[in-house]
């Protein structure tokens, strides 16, 4: 039983590593040029993009809606 639980964690485990990453460089690479364009220092709700490890959906950045794999639906 313990095998089971310990074979059961490690797969969550593995499951979550998947959506975390689940977002691609070239779409975060895509908000950061619209936040830069369209002066997104200037927001009054502001992205994390200077953090490389900040993450659209995991990070809630505002206005981004992502489904649950973590990819970005619609903005």
């Amino acid at each position: 039983m313990t095998q089971r639980r310990i074979a059961v964690l490690v797969l969550l485990a593995l499951t979550w590593a998947t959506l975390a990453t689940a977002i691609t460089q070239d779409e975060r690479g895509a908000l950061k040029l619209l936040f830069w364009a369209t002066h997104g220092q200037n927001w009054m709700t502001k992205w994390d993009v200077q953090n490389k490890y900040s993450d659209p959906c995991l990070d809630s950045w505002y206005g981004i809606v992502c489904d649950r794999t973590g990819r970005i639906r619609s903005m």
